[in-house]
Order: structure tokens, then C-alpha cells, then sequence
């Protein structure tokens, strides 16, 4: 089928009626005067807001892969220059209008359902979508009626998880121009490359590029700068699959580049400095090796080029501390490095450090928990209903991981929030044994690369926030979805 009309089998081209010309040029000078009455009454914010609806429609319409795209990164406030951060339209933040916008696309070009597999996995989705927004309802409704939580704050506190429930069967459905995605994925692969060089140009020379990379908040660790952003988890998922992609062969023709992208976002990771995603890269890694082995996959080969990775990945790390850039100077940034790995290690051996600071804060959260752990607290939004003996009084923080699950919704929500991933996790191993069976090897690396991923957000998962923010939970729809529709068509007769 042609791009033409592989768009069009998707999306019908839009055509005017016969009047609609004269109505478009009738309503011309009313909105001039509107937007006219705007701008002169105060009201530019709106204006913008608009025009910017517009261009998004536009982009939406003819380059949906591409949207997609901008709308993660900028639910990320990944796009460099302009920091999105504390931009506002109305009551809304941009990474919400951000995440409608990425939902009413992926509606917009959703697909009809093809073969049984498919079709049953859609409805298995829509089943738990049904249940986890049913789930939150309740929540939010005994929230606003038995706590006396105003109804945007209970809302925002728990959108999340609203997100999520939403976004992953419009993700499982979607179905657009396979080179519109194409498109998408370099322009969201650029924007992690952008903020992976970022990043490493701030750890190194121990200045902020604000232009390129928007962090949360920074510190000092280790004596090497550290940077808070939520795309640092896009960054560590993007490693993961391109690991894949290289080790099990899939970037056979395109080796050179792939080593090096995959180890320019290795010595990001790395210099991340967080402890808790080091051990789960290390569970992912050794989870897409024993699932390849598992399914009939070269032990050896695969095992020989891990050890290759690592040793490039270590010599890059040593280059950039030998190079003795700004602050890398004492001991370099490898020393930093492993330092900041054995810290790791001797704090979860003698509970001390940030390990013992969440193990007590979990501890507390468990008491205040108390027998309400089934079906959890609600929507308690800190601004008005401040809970003694927590920081900032707040049911929710971003050290406890599974705990912001647990608190709001409890084990019911945080149950409907791990099925996905682990329904996900069984039907990549079905689909690995059948891609090999029907001779379809060039496609293995994504049953193991979402099998690794799927390890490293589950075990990311006790104190990271990829499963309970709403960065991370939009990256787990939008990766869970793809996946999704892979293995839907691993038995389909001719699939190629």
C-alpha cells in the first residue's frame, strides 16, 4: 500500500461543502473582532492558548507521529529553549493540556480491530480501563464527599492515575502512517539526545544549561552537579530498547551509530547519579538476557556482546574524567561514578542514607495507613487536608514510589496499576516463541527490549516515579500500547 493510501485507510481526508467556503469567509471578520476584543480587554493568554490550538489540530491532522512526539516532550518540558514549567492556560498546566491533546490523537486515529488476537486484547484493555476509572471514581468521590476535598483538588492530586487508565486503550487502538510514526520517533529521539548531551555538558562542566535541559531542582552529589527531570525516565527507556535493538542484531546494518547512541545514553544514565535506577538497568539487562536465552536465542553471542557494551560504555565514562572537565577533576566522573553505586550498596546493607530516610518514611506512611490499606486514603490533597507527621503533610512523595499507589488508592489501585505490565510481560514471551516459529528473528529484540523494560519499571518502581507521576505514567501508556499492538499481530498469518 502507498503512504496516500495507507493515510487514507486510516483517516479520511477532510472535504467542505459546498457552502462551507462561504461560512468560513462570513465568520473571517467576526473572529478577527473577537480576537481583537482579546487582546484590547487583557486577554492575550487566550489568544495564544487558541492560535496554539490550531497549529496543534493542524500538525494532529497531517503529521500525527510527529505530534505525538512534541506532545511527550513536552508533557516532559523536554523541548529545549522554552520551559514550559510554570506556563499556564486558564486552570490548566501545559503538561495537562498537553496529555488531552496526545489523548484526543490518539482517539482521532484509532483503528478498527483486525484478527482475534488483536481483538482480544483490546477488550481485555478495555476491561481494566473500565476498572481502574471505576476504581478512581470511587476514590474521588469518597474524597469530595467524606473528606471534604474540593473537587479540583481531589482531581489534580489524583490525575495520574486517571491519565494512565485513559491513554493505555487509546494507545492499544491507535493506528497511524507507519512513516508519520517513523517521523515521530526521530523527532522524540532527538529531543532525548538533545537533553542526554545536555545533561552530561551540566554534570561536567558544573553549570546549568537551562536552554537545553529543564531540571525539577539540582544538587550537588558526590561532588558531581545532579540534575532532577522527568525525561531522564524517557532517557533510561530509550537505552533499554536501543540495547536491544544492537545486542540481539536488529542494528546490523547501522552497528556504528547504534553503539554510539546507546552509549552516549548509557553515560547519561550514569551520570543521573541515582542509585535506585542503576540496580533496575541492571535487573532489565539481565532480564532481556535470560528471556532471549529462554526462547531459544544465542546465550553466547548475546552474552559476549553485553560484555562489549559494558566496556565501551566504562571507557567512555573514564575518557570524561580523565578529560578533567570543570568539577569532574578529583577522581573523575568513573570514581563518582562507582562511588556513588557502592553508597548503594552499604546504605541498603546498613539501612542508612535515603535507603533508611524512605524505609522510615514508608514506615510512617504504613501507620498512618493504618486499616484503611485495602482501598487506601483518597484524593488527600495537602493545600487542605494536612496529615501530621508527613512532609509537607502530604499522602503522596516522589522518594516513596508504590507508596503514592498505596496511600491514595490502595493495594485495589496499586493491583489495577502492575496488571498491565505483568499481562504485558507474559504476552511478550508468547510472542517471542512465536516470532521465532513463523521465522520472524528481526523482530525478537522487541519481545526482549519490553520484557527488560517492563523488569525495570517494575522494580524502578519502589521509590522511582515512573508507575505514580504523570510523566511516567504517560511513558508506560504510550510504551505498554506499543507493545500491545506488536504481540496482537505476532500470530497473524503473513505478518511481516
Amino acid at each position: 500500500m502507498s503512504e496516500l493510501g495507507e493515510y487514507r485507510a486510516v483517516r479520511p481526508v477532510m472535504r467542505l461543502t459546498p457552502g462551507a467556503g462561504g461560512i468560513v469567509a462570513a465568520g473571517t471578520p467576526v473572529c478577527a473582532l473577537v480576537v481583537g476584543w482579546l487582546i484590547a480587554t487583557g486577554h492575550e493568554d487566550v489568544v495564544i492558548a487558541g492560535c496554539a490550538a490550531i497549529g496543534a489540530l493542524v500538525v494532529a491532522r497531517w503529521w500525527p507521529g510527529p505530534f505525538v512526539a512534541l506532545m511527550v516532550l513536552v508533557v516532559m518540558n523536554g523541548v529545549p529553549v522554552v520551559d514550559l514549567s510554570s506556563r499556564v492556560v486558564g486552570s490548566f498546566g501545559i503538561q495537562d493540556c498537553a496529555v488531552l491533546a496526545l489523548a484526543a490523537c490518539l482517539y482521532w486515529y484509532r483503528g478498527e480491530i483486525v484478527g482475534d488476537r488483536q481483538r482480544r486484547v483490546a477488550r481485555i484493555v478495555a476491561i481494566w480501563s473500565a476498572c481502574f476509572v471505576a476504581w478512581w471514581a470511587i476514590t474521588f468521590a469518597r474524597s469530595v464527599l467524606l473528606d471534604g476535598i474540593p473537587i479540583r483538588y481531589a482531581a489534580s492530586y489524583g490525575r495520574d492515575f486517571l491519565y494512565f487508565a485513559v491513554l493505555l486503550p487509546l494507545a492499544v487502538r491507535t493506528q497511524m502512517p507507519l512513516r508519520s510514526v517513523r517521523h515521530g520517533a526521530w523527532l522524540l529521539m532527538a529531543g532525548v539526545v538533545a537533553f542526554a548531551v545536555g545533561q552530561i555538558g551540566s554534570s561536567l562542566s558544573g553549570h546549568e544549561l537551562s536552554w537545553l535541559v529543564h531540571s525539577v531542582y539540582s544538587n550537588e552529589t558526590s561532588g558531581q552537579l545532579r540534575l532532577y527531570s522527568p525525561l531522564g525516565a524517557l532517557v533510561s527507556t530509550s537505552l533499554i530498547f536501543l540495547t536491544a535493538w544492537l545486542l540481539v542484531g536488529g542494528a546490523s546494518r547501522r552497528r556504528v551509530p547504534a553503539v554510539a547512541l546507546v552509549t552516549l545514553l548509557a553515560v547519561a544514565v550514569a551520570l543521573q547519579l541515582t542509585r535506585s535506577n542503576y540496580a533496575a538497568i541492571v535487573v532489565a539487562l539481565v532480564t532481556g538476557v535470560a528471556v532471549h536465552s529462554i526462547r531459544g536465542g544465542a546465550f553466547t553471542a548475546v552474552v559476549v556482546r553485553v560484555a562489549m557494551a559494558v566496556l565501551v560504555v566504562t571507557v567512555a565514562v573514564i575518557a570524561l574524567g580523565a578529560a578533567n572537565v570543570g568539577n569532574s577533576g578529583i577522581g573523575g566522573v568513573a570514581g563518582r561514578v562507582a562511588e556513588r553505586a557502592e553508597s548503594g550498596v552499604s546504605a541498603v546493607s546498613n539501612s542508612s542514607g535515603t535507603f533508611g530516610y524512605r524505609t522510615n518514611l514508608d514506615g510512617k506512611m504504613l501507620h498512618v495507613l493504618g486499616s484503611q490499606w485495602p482501598v487506601g486514603l483518597g484524593f488527600l490533597d495537602p493545600t487542605v487536608h494536612y496529615v501530621a507527621g508527613l512532609p509537607e503533610g502530604a499522602i503522596r512523595n516522589s522518594d516513596v514510589g508504590v507508596f503514592n499507589a498505596l496511600m491514595t488508592m490502595g493495594v485495589i489501585g496499586a493491583l489495577l496499576i502492575y496488571a498491565p505490565l505483568l499481562y504485558g510481560f507474559v504476552a511478550l514471551l508468547r510472542a517471542a516463541s512465536t516470532w521465532r516459529r513463523l521465522g520472524l528473528p528481526e523482530r525478537r529484540w522487541i519481545a526482549y527490549g519490553g520484557a527488560a523494560w517492563i523488569a525495570w519499571a517494575l522494580v524502578g518502581s519502589w521509590n522511582l516515579g515512573v508507575l505514580f507521576s504523570v510523566t511516567g505514567l504517560v511513558i508506560t501508556a504510550l510504551v505498554l500500547g506499543v507493545l500491545a499492538q506488536a504481540t496482537a499481530v505476532a500470530r497473524a498469518p503473513g505478518s511481516a
